[in-house]
């Protein structure tokens, strides 16, 4: 679950340049989206990191979820050509998608650039019908549940690739874990499909015109006690909308979920379009590809093809 946006800046041993204040209370007091902008180029002097976090903290308001009990989200095959013999990070991958604060940018980046490792532990029945998945991260244990996937009708090519699935996620410990096991367990149907490791880097955008927010991950997914090559994943999710955000529109609630649907769908396009045979810092080119292929698809694959041709996590990291 890539997501909510967090305040991960306050510790900064910097002062960020005090320029970027003032355009933001002109764009408060006006909502202007060319003092968004200058705000967002006078921060990027020093980092990006954070400036989304400053918006909120300028307004004094706060980041909510319309629809929390859902994931909207998308996802990209990512695979590398020229890849034997060199080093790559996911943070080269996700430092390759930019977004320009052109004056009619309809995206900025928030390039927090957030690396965490983990464990997925995925349960589900043969069908391909996915039940929940326990996850070890940090030294915490975690349980996520998600319903059937439901599929738009808006007409919008490409919706295809917009997973909404029913998600909840609450922080949890290996008794409370045993128990959930027991319990699916029980309906004859559920059933362990297996491990995977995932290393993950994730970002931000903001959208300006609306003060919503999505969440960028790259992903590095590998089977446990395996052998065969990993899966490089990109995944775009939204992850909240800020209050108060300055020429914020109210909207029928009928209405909000197309929006979020085209905005994730101008995200993808616009990463296929600007950044497929991309160049690496060391020479790689990056391949991109729409993909509906689910985590739990990809466990459940266990020794067919692989999709995607990558190198270890292991010599990736070196």
């Amino acid at each position: 679950m890539g997501g909510c946006y967090e305040d991960k800046y306050s510790s900064r041993s910097y002062a960020p340049p005090a320029g970027h204040i003032l355009h933001l209370q002109e764009f408060y007091a006006h909502a202007d989206r060319s003092s968004l902008f200058a705000a967002y180029r006078s921060y990027a002097q020093r980092s990006t990191a954070g400036f989304i976090q400053e918006i909120v903290n300028l307004g004094k308001t706060r980041i909510t979820k319309e629809f929390p009990e859902y994931e909207l989200e998308s996802k990209l095959e990512l695979w590398l050509d020229g890849t034997a013999g060199k080093r790559y990070s996911l943070k080269d991958i996700m430092d390759t998608f930019e977004f320009s604060p052109a004056p009619s940018a309809r995206f900025v980046k928030d390039a927090s650039n957030k690396e965490s490792s983990g464990i997925n532990y995925f349960f589900g029945t043969p069908e391909g019908e996915e039940s929940f998945v326990l996850i070890s991260k940090g030294g915490k244990w975690y349980l996520k549940e998600k319903g059937p996937r439901q599929k738009f009708d808006f007409g919008f090519p490409g919706e295809e690739y917009v997973f909404k699935r029913a998600e909840t996620r609450k922080e949890t410990n290996p008794l409370e874990v045993a128990q959930a096991i027991l319990k699916q367990y029980t309906d004859g149907k559920t059933n362990f499909i297996g491990g995977v490791s995932k290393d993950r880097v994730e970002a931000h955008l903001l959208q300006t015109i609306t003060g919503r927010i999505y969440s960028l991950t790259v992903d590095y997914i590998a089977r446990e006690a395996s052998a065969l090559p990993g899966m490089l994943q990109f995944e775009v999710e939204y992850a909240g909308r800020i209050e108060r955000y300055p020429g914020m529109q109210p909207e029928a609630e009928e209405h909000t979920e197309k929006i979020i649907v085209d905005d994730i769908l101008n995200v993808l396009k616009q990463i296929i379009f600007l950044h497929h045979g991309a160049q690496l810092p060391q020479g790689q080119r990056l391949q991109i590809a729409p993909s509906q292929l689910r985590k739990f698809d990809f466990v459940q694959q266990r020794g067919e093809k692989v999709l995607v041709p990558v190198r270890s996590a292991r010599s990736r990291r070196k």
